[in-house]
């Protein structure tokens, strides 16, 4: 069982603590459960003089996904993954069916979708497509030292914003006190240009052009679950359910 992350945050999100760690649940019902943090997050960050930093969304799809796929089959002896995806971490797996081979496909033995939105439709009027019109300023944006600097204060005070993020209602204060202090990462200038280029043009392409992702979710046929959240800003219901009403149907034959 590999669980994954989403954008802007690491493998902490979802394995914070034994209160709140989803591949604990998983591991005390018997599955071998891997969290990872993705390229440009957490322990896999490495700066440098090249910009390893600066990658694109495909780049994760493309080299990063089978790779994680790969290491988590040759650990366990197996051919085949469950793969559980929050978020960006659902996208990528939306975009890698689209795009891999049929044998590649075959390492998958089911996915689900932890509110990973189909398409980013729902925040063309949103605060956030305001910084598309802005490169400069929304690439000096230091989420990670932000979300240090105010850790103090997370919980204390409650904006649009906070809600947009999580439900206040069901979240303690320490809990975001934590996730601010240990799981906030930033956002590679490639993989923010890319959304952003998606916010603006109402669709999912690759940087290239050559795959637009939404269509390529018809290529979506194993066995797959989709999880939204009814107040959910970054992942509105109907963006969930977009891609539950594109994927394909998986065909089981002897």
């Amino acid at each position: 069982m590999i669980v994954v992350h989403g954008i802007a945050t690491n493998k902490f999100v979802v394995d914070l603590d034994k209160s709140h760690s989803l591949p604990y649940y998983l591991k005390l019902r018997g599955y071998n459960v891997y969290s990872v943090s993705l390229r440009g997050c957490g322990k896999s960050y490495h700066e440098s003089p090249s910009r390893y930093e600066d990658f694109s969304f495909d780049d994760i799809v493309k080299y990063d996904v089978p790779a994680i796929i790969e290491k988590v089959k040759s650990l366990n002896d197996s051919p085949r993954v469950n793969w559980v995806g929050h978020s960006m971490g659902a996208i990528i797996m939306y975009a890698y069916m689209g795009t891999c081979s049929k044998e590649a496909k075959n390492s998958i033995a089911s996915f689900v979708s932890l509110g990973g939105p189909g398409n980013l439709n729902h925040l063309s009027n949103s605060l956030i497509s305001i910084l598309s019109r802005f490169p400069n300023a929304r690439k000096m944006v230091d989420l990670k030292f932000g979300a240090g600097i105010l850790t103090p204060l997370g919980g204390e005070f409650y904006s649009p914003i906070d809600e947009f993020m999580y439900n206040p209602e069901t979240t303690s204060k320490r809990t975001i006190k934590k996730i601010m202090k240990n799981a906030i990462e930033n956002i590679s200038a490639g993989v923010t240009d890319q959304f952003m280029h998606w916010i603006e043009q109402r669709k999912m392409t690759s940087v290239d052009s050559r795959y637009n992702y939404m269509q390529l979710q018809s290529e979506i046929n194993v066995p797959s679950l989709f999880v939204s959240g009814k107040n959910d800003g970054l992942a509105a219901p109907e963006s969930v359910k977009f891609v539950y009403d594109n994927a394909g149907r998986a065909i089981f034959g002897s």
